[in-house]
């Protein structure tokens, strides 16, 4: 079994024959933006993963937790007991948590939606869900990438497969820079494979499902 973040990552050939266009489409998403200028001391992959964990961990509870237990939350989540809180981690998780309650507000907002795993897939939750909108967070220095948006589409397959909620919209957001990407799960698909949904989201699910990802 493999996680969501893995298989987007992964089977390169797979993602290159679904979405052809992806790597042109996220160039033209990134040039709206100035250029990011080179980052001084910037966290490790494991850094960011903890301080976006715990930011979101933080706005799910608004003000009923504190930013270090919402990072304790988080360093437990990645099951890395080992690893030191610091004081630069509270201050970034409690800023990315103001601005994702300053942007979503806190009516109406799913927090970890859950899908059932598919095949190698495993049980996956994605970050936040309004209404038919599914938001991704991220946190890193960095532009939007491919793998991100790939990732998005694999929630869109799974919530598809299931339809037990609808998943019409989506929004890419990186708290720490605050870029934002929002668009239908429609145009996303014909932006990068030039495809609709109803073609792109079930040969996600076949691939998954069908033995053909048996391995890395």
């Amino acid at each position: 079994m493999i996680s969501e973040r893995l298989f987007a990552r992964s089977y390169a050939s797979f993602w290159r024959d679904l979405l052809p266009f992806s790597e042109a489409f996220v160039r033209g998403v990134n040039a709206q933006w100035p250029k990011l200028e080179e980052s001084v001391g910037d966290f490790s992959p494991l850094d960011r993963a903890m301080v976006n964990e715990a930011a979101v961990r933080l706005y799910r509870r608004a003000v009923s937790k504190s930013a270090t237990a919402a990072l304790k939350e988080a360093v437990a989540w990645l099951r890395c007991p080992e690893m030191e809180i610091e004081e630069w981690a509270v201050r970034e998780v409690k800023e990315m948590s103001r601005r994702l309650r300053n942007r979503f507000g806190t009516q109406n907002v799913e927090f970890a939606p859950r899908f059932r795993g598919c095949g190698v897939l495993s049980p996956c939750e994605a970050d936040l869900r309004i209404g038919a909108r599914l938001i991704e967070v991220k946190a890193g220095y960095r532009n939007f990438r491919s793998v991100d948006f790939r990732q998005v589409l694999i929630y869109a397959a799974l919530c598809d497969l299931e339809r037990l909620m609808d998943m019409t919209e989506m929004t890419l957001i990186n708290a720490r820079l605050m870029r934002e990407v929002s668009m239908s799960v429609e145009d996303l698909c014909g932006a990068m494979a030039g495809s609709s949904a109803s073609d792109v989201l079930p040969r996600i699910v076949d691939f998954v499902s069908a033995g053909i990802a048996s391995g890395l």
